[in-house]
């Protein structure tokens, strides 16, 4: 089945309703752009490897910057639960951020709910900081934006934690509440409703100490303007 089209969000006025004649299925990529420049999706598979083949990755073709977020496999060579990987991918030519969750848990009956934010709170800085360097605030700005493209993928039925690194990194860049922005993003007409409403109020709290707490990227940026102000 080919790829859903990617539907934008508009960050100023409401988009028109999109037709959706069929509701999304949690094993589809459903690529959908937040901003411009920062795009969610499903991984297509739901295991932790690392050497997907070039087919199941197909969504990811085009993103000068990857966060997947994915199961540990639990082999005794792989990356456990926690762990932070970044490095480059040649296959991709982009540079990509891995962020390891606990094993994958059994399948859950659709009645038992949402899956929680998985994410440690390093994870959640690493991936803030990851893409407010390649995506500053000058850059998010833009309307058009094709230099830089960062993708944020998740295991399916994990719109979760995909969410909290995008309220995390807007949140820190825009100097906005994580509420305000998420809230912003659930009224979206131009936004699967898969991606909405996904965050607790608890994870949002969480994750708002997390974009408010120190950065490298902000130490910088400081260093750099009292240089220059010399």
């Amino acid at each position: 089945m080919p790829s859903p089209t990617p539907t934008p969000a508009s960050t100023s006025a409401s988009l028109a309703p999109i037709p959706t004649p069929h509701p999304p299925k949690a094993d589809e990529p459903h690529l959908q752009a937040i901003i411009p420049a920062l795009w969610v999706a499903f991984s297509d598979s739901a295991a932790g490897s690392s050497s997907g083949s070039s087919s199941s990755r197909a969504h990811e073709d085009g993103f000068t910057h990857i966060v997947e977020i994915t199961y540990s496999t639990g082999s005794p060579h792989a990356l456990g639960p926690g762990s932070i990987e970044r490095r480059w991918d040649a296959a991709h030519q982009a540079q990509r951020l891995r962020l390891v969750l606990p094993a994958q848990p059994q399948a859950l009956a659709p009645a038992a709910g949402r899956a929680a934010l998985a994410l440690t709170d390093g994870q959640l800085r690493a991936a803030r900081d990851f893409v407010g360097e390649c995506l500053p605030p000058d850059l998010a700005a833009v309307p058009e934006q094709t230099a830089v493209r960062v993708l944020v993928t998740v295991p399916p039925g994990r719109p979760t934690d995909a969410m909290c690194v995008v309220g995390c990194y807007l949140g820190f860049v825009a100097e906005r509440g994580v509420e305000e922005i998420l809230r912003f993003i659930d009224e979206e007409d131009g936004v699967l409703s898969v991606w909405k409403g996904e965050v607790s109020g608890e994870e949002v709290e969480r994750v708002e100490e997390i974009a408010r707490s120190w950065s490298w990227l902000r130490a910088a940026a400081a260093a750099a303007a009292a240089a220059a102000g010399k």
